[in-house]
C-alpha cells in the first residue's frame, strides 16, 4: 500500500486541482478498462505524472469479481506505489439492464459490491471519478423522467451513488481527502446532448454539491472546433476544476477508414515505396500491419501521407485545455491485444489513437514503438516546472521548455512590486535580478544555477502596466469575466470595484443587454443600476428578465471624460425546461428498437417524419398525426407553469387545429389559452410557429396534453417540438 496522505501531499493536491491554472495542466495515459497494461518504464519515458482506468463494476458485479484478485487491479495498485498519481473511474454500463431503484435490493446489493470496490482501490486513487461515461452507458428508458423515481433515473443514481462513495471516504481519516468527480460527459457540442434535461441537471449538481470537485470530460470528436465547443459549454456551468481522462479524433479518423492509399500523390508514393496496392484501402493497411508489424517509420510514412493525421494533436489540445483551466489530461496509452484486427469499413480507429503502437509497429532498437509526433509532444509538454515566480499578485510557472513570460499588472501600478519565488525542487538555486525594458516597468531576470554557478536555465519576465483601468463585477458571489458564463436565478447581489481612484469616478451604469443567437441586442437592454459610485451589494431579481443569455454591460465614467466599458456574459435560469424533440426510436439489427418517447400516454395516429429536413429548417424528426380524428399527446411534468410547442404548417394553424390543455391529475382538464408567434418560412412553404402558454392559476398542474387536429395530415401540420417549464427555487448565484 502507498504511504498514507500527509499534510504536505494533500496541500499539493488542492492546489493542482483548484489553482491549475497557476501551476499548469498536468498529463497523464489512459488505459481504460485494462490496467493491466500499466509499464511503469513506458509511463516514465512519456514524462507522464498520471494513470487512469476503469473499473467495470457492472461486469464485475455480475461475475462476482474479487477486486483483491484481479490481476488489472493489482496493476493499478503497483503502478500508484511506483510514485504516480491515479484516477479511478467506476464505470456503470446499464445498456442491457434498468438503474436499481433507491433503496431497493438491487441497489443494496450493488452499492455494497461498490463499497468492496472502494475498500481495494481508494487508497491507491488521487481522484476518483463516478462514472465513465453516464450518458452512453444508461438504458434509454432511464434517462427520460419517470414520475416513479419522482425525476431523472440516471441523475438520481448517480447523485446517491455521490452520497455512497463520500461518506466511505470521509469514514477514513487518511482517505477523506481524495476528491471525487463525476462523468464523464460525451458530445457536448451537440444540441442533442446539450438540450436534455437530465445532462444539464448533472452539471449543475456538479457545480451545487460541495460533495463533489469538479467533472470529467471525454471530447472523442472530428475536429477541433468540436473539441472547444464541449469544453465552452461544460465551463458555462461549471466552474469547478474539470479533468479529461479521454479524448481523441476519433471520428475524424474514421471518415477516412475506405481512403485508398493512393488517393494522393504523398500516398502514391508511400504505397510504391513499400510495394504496397494503391487501391488498398486505409483499414485493409491497418488489419495487415495489426497481422504483420512494421518498422516503426513505415508507420510514421503510412500516417505522413494522410492528410488527415495530425501529429500536432496533443499540443493542440494541450492549450485548448490550458483556455479552459483543465487540471489534468491523460491520453491513450498503448494499442491493446496482439494478432490481426480483422477491422471492417465502418469500424472505429480508436488504435490509431495510442501513444505507443506494438500492435502495428516496432524497432531495430527494441523500443517499444510510438505514434508519429505523439510521444515527442506528450513528453515535452509533460516536464516539470521548477518555479514559481510571484510578482505583486501575479504568478507565473517556470519549465524548462520556456524562456520568455509576459506579465500585466494593474492600471496604475508606477513600479515593479515584491519578487518571491517558490522552488519546485531543492537540487540547483534560484537568482532574479530586475532589469530595464523599453515600455515596461521592468524585466526580471531569473536564473537556475548548477553546484558550479552555472547557468542551466535563464528565464525572462516582461513586466507592464495595464494601459486600461479595471474593474471587478461579482454577481451574486461569482466573478464575473473567467472562462465560464456565470448561471444565475432568483435574486443577486451585485458589487464592483475598480482601480479608478474615487474622486475621479463620476458615475456608474449597469445594463443587462439580451443575446440572440449569439447577437447583443443593445436596443432591448434594460437598466438594472445607475449611481455615482459603484454598486454594493445591489439586490437585482433576476426572474424580472426572460431566461437566456445576457451581456452585463457595466460603464465607469471617470472625471476628464474617461469612460470605462465592460461586458460580462450571465445566463439567466429561472426554470427548469423539459424538452422532447419527438426522436425516433433507435434501431437495432440484433435488439428490439429502443424507444425515445417522453410521453405517458399519446393516441395511436402518429408517425414520425424525418425527410425533407431542408424544408423544415433542418429538423430531421418530426411528429405527424395520421388519424381522422383528434390525436393527442399527453406529458407529465409536476409543477409545470408554461409550455411552448413549435410546429410546421401551411399557413397559419387555427385554434381549432392545436389545442393545449392542462391537468391535475389526467381526469379533469383545462383548456390552455396560447398564443400563436411567427418564426419563420422556408423556401419549401413550411412556416415555423412558437405555440405559447401557462398553466391555469391556482391549478398544481402536473399533465399538459397536446391535440391535434390535422384533416390533410402530414401535408398541412407536423410537430417540431415541446418545451415544459417548471420554476427552479432561487439560489442567487
Amino acid at each position: 500500500m502507498r504511504p498514507p496522505y500527509t499534510e504536505v501531499w494533500i496541500a499539493v493536491m488542492l492546489t493542482l486541482l483548484f489553482h491549475s491554472h497557476a501551476y499548469g495542466l498536468e498529463l497523464g495515459v489512459n488505459v481504460n478498462e485494462r490496467p493491466i497494461d500499466f509499464d511503469v518504464q513506458l509511463m516514465k519515458r512519456a514524462n507522464a505524472k498520471w494513470g487512469r482506468a476503469f473499473a467495470p463494476v457492472v461486469s464485475m458485479f455480475d461475475g462476482r469479481v474479487n477486486p483483491a484478485l484481479d490481476a488489472g487491479l493489482v496493476r493499478f495498485k503497483q503502478t500508484a506505489e511506483s510514485g504516480f498519481h491515479m484516477i479511478l473511474s467506476l464505470k456503470h454500463d446499464f445498456t442491457g439492464s434498468r438503474l436499481p431503484p433507491p433503496d431497493s435490493e438491487g441497489e443494496r446489493e450493488y452499492f455494497g459490491y461498490v463499497r468492496s470496490l472502494l475498500a481495494e482501490l481508494a487508497p491507491y486513487a488521487d481522484i476518483i471519478v463516478i462514472g465513465n461515461e453516464p450518458f452512453l452507458e444508461t438504458h434509454a428508458a432511464d434517462m427520460r423522467y419517470d414520475a416513479g423515481w419522482g425525476g431523472y433515473p440516471i441523475n438520481i443514481f448517480y447523485e446517491r451513488l455521490t452520497a455512497l462513495v463520500y461518506d466511505f471516504l470521509q469514514q477514513d481519516p487518511a482517505l477523506s481527502h481524495v476528491p471525487i468527480y463525476i462523468g464523464a460527459f460525451n458530445q457536448l457540442h451537440a444540441p442533442a446532448m446539450r438540450n436534455r434535461a437530465d445532462v444539464q441537471r448533472m452539471l449543475r449538481f456538479a457545480e451545487d454539491d460541495p460533495r463533489i470537485a469538479g467533472i470529467d470530460l471525454h471530447p472523442h470528436v472530428a475536429d477541433y472546433a468540436q473539441m472547444e465547443q464541449q469544453l465552452e459549454f461544460a465551463r458555462q456551468y461549471v466552474t469547478k476544476p474539470v479533468i479529461v481522462t479521454e479524448w481523441s479524433l476519433v471520428w475524424r479518423y474514421k471518415q477516412y477508414n475506405t481512403e485508398r492509399l493512393g488517393a494522393h500523390a504523398a500516398g502514391r508514393e508511400f504505397a510504391s515505396k513499400y510495394g504496397l496496392d494503391p487501391e488498398m484501402r486505409v483499414y485493409e493497411y491497418i488489419n495487415r500491419i495489426t497481422a504483420a508489424p512494421v518498422p516503426e517509420e513505415q508507420f510514421h510514412e503510412f500516417l505522413m501521407s494522410r492528410h488527415w493525421f495530425d501529429p500536432a494533436l496533443i499540443s493542440k489540445s494541450y492549450d485548448l485545455f490550458a483556455k479552459y483551466d483543465v487540471a489534468v489530461a491523460t491520453y491513450a496509452f498503448i494499442t491493446p491485444g496482439t494478432g490481426p484486427a480483422n477491422f471492417g469499413p465502418n469500424y472505429d480507429p480508436w488504435i490509431l489513437n495510442r501513444m505507443y503502437i506494438p500492435r502495428m509497429a516496432y524497432t531495430v532498437t527494441g523500443e517499444v514503438a510510438a505514434n508519429y509526433g505523439f510521444l515527442e509532444e506528450f513528453a515535452r509538454l509533460s516536464g516539470s516546472a521548477y518555479a514559481v515566480v510571484h510578482i505583486g499578485d501575479r504568478q507565473v510557472l517556470l519549465t524548462p521548455g520556456q524562456d520568455a513570460y509576459h506579465v500585466e499588472l494593474p492600471f496604475g501600478t508606477t513600479s515593479v512590486p515584491e519578487i518571491r519565488i517558490t522552488p519546485h525542487t531543492s537540487n540547483s538555486e534560484l537568482v532574479y535580478r530586475v532589469e530595464e525594458g523599453e515600455g515596461l516597468l521592468g524585466v526580471v531576470v531569473i536564473e537556475k544555477l548548477e553546484d558550479d554557478g552555472a547557468v542551466r536555465h535563464s528565464a525572462r519576465v516582461h513586466v507592464r502596466a495595464s494601459s486600461r483601468p479595471a474593474m471587478k463585477v461579482t454577481w451574486g458571489g461569482r466573478l464575473l469575466g473567467g472562462p465560464v458564463n456565470v448561471r444565475s436565478s432568483g435574486e443577486v447581489a451585485i458589487d464592483i470595484t475598480t482601480d479608478v481612484p474615487a474622486d475621479r469616478l463620476q458615475w456608474t451604469r449597469v445594463e443587462l443587454v439580451p443575446v440572440v443567437a449569439g447577437a447583443p441586442r443593445p436596443e432591448a437592454a434594460a437598466l438594472v443600476f445607475d449611481g455615482p459610485a459603484p454598486p454594493q451589494g445591489y439586490i437585482e431579481n433576476t426572474a424580472r428578465h426572460a431566461d437566456g443569455a445576457y451581456d452585463v454591460v457595466v460603464t465607469l465614467q471617470a472625471a476628464g471624460g474617461q469612460a470605462v466599458t465592460e461586458r460580462f456574459r450571465v445566463v439567466l435560469e429561472n426554470w427548469e425546461t423539459y424538452v422532447d424533440e419527438f426522436l425516433p426510436p433507435v434501431k437495432s439489427g440484433w435488439f428490439a428498437n429502443v424507444s425515445r418517447k417522453q410521453t405517458v400516454a399519446e393516441s395511436d395516429g402518429w408517425a414520425y417524419a424525418e425527410d425533407a429536413a431542408d424544408g423544415f429548417f433542418g429538423d430531421e424528426s418530426r411528429l405527424v398525426a395520421t388519424g381522422a380524428s383528434p390525436e393527442y399527446l399527453i406529458w407529465e411534468v409536476p409543477g409545470w407553469q408554461e409550455v411552448v410547442v413549435t410546429l410546421y404548417a401551411r399557413g397559419e394553424p387555427s385554434r381549432e387545429s392545436v389545442r393545449l390543455s392542462a391537468s391535475a391529475d389526467r381526469v379533469s382538464w383545462i383548456l390552455v389559452t396560447h398564443d400563436a408567434s411567427w418564426v419563420r418560412t422556408s423556401q419549401a412553404g413550411w412556416t415555423e410557429w412558437r405555440l405559447s402558454g401557462a398553466a391555469p392559476c391556482g391549478l398544481p398542474a402536473r399533465y399538459v396534453r397536446v391535440e391535434i387536429e390535422a384533416p390533410e395530415g402530414p401535408a398541412s401540420l407536423q410537430l417540431g417540438r415541446i418545451e415544459i417549464r417548471v420554476p427552479k427555487l432561487p439560489k442567487g448565484i
